[in-house]
């Protein structure tokens, strides 16, 4: 079962994303609008999957825990890194302002959610 802090954290990440690409939508148009829509699903979807793994314990044993969590993180690496490389190869209208704006703002709710707990 996926505790309800991470799924607030994600849910939180999800908005965060699609608000700061209507404000781009306003200030500068579609395609900055699109670029900040990546830039937050490149934080918000690997945290999903990091959230799904991470819930799937084998085991009772504080080691079966930690487990879970490595393989969670794992699977998030790799899925960020293959949103990254699928983002810059295929838009070739990305715009990097939209893009690393939302990227940022987004990822530091990850790091003040951490703060807090």
């Amino acid at each position: 079962m996926i505790h309800k802090k991470i799924i607030q954290i994600i849910l939180l990440q999800v908005l965060l994303t699609l608000l700061i690409s209507l404000v781009f939508l306003g200030l500068k148009g579609k395609s900055n609008a699109l670029s900040a829509f990546y830039g937050g699903s490149v934080v918000f979807l690997p945290s999903i999957a990091y959230a799904l793994r991470s819930a799937v314990v084998r085991g009772n044993k504080p080691q079966d825990w930690l487990a879970a969590q490595y393989a969670g993180e794992r699977i998030k690496f790799f899925v960020t890194m293959s949103l990254f490389a699928l983002v810059f190869k295929y838009d070739s209208h990305l715009e990097l302002l939209g893009f690393f704006t939302t990227f940022l703002v987004v990822l530091a709710v990850y790091w003040l959610a951490l703060l807090q707990a």
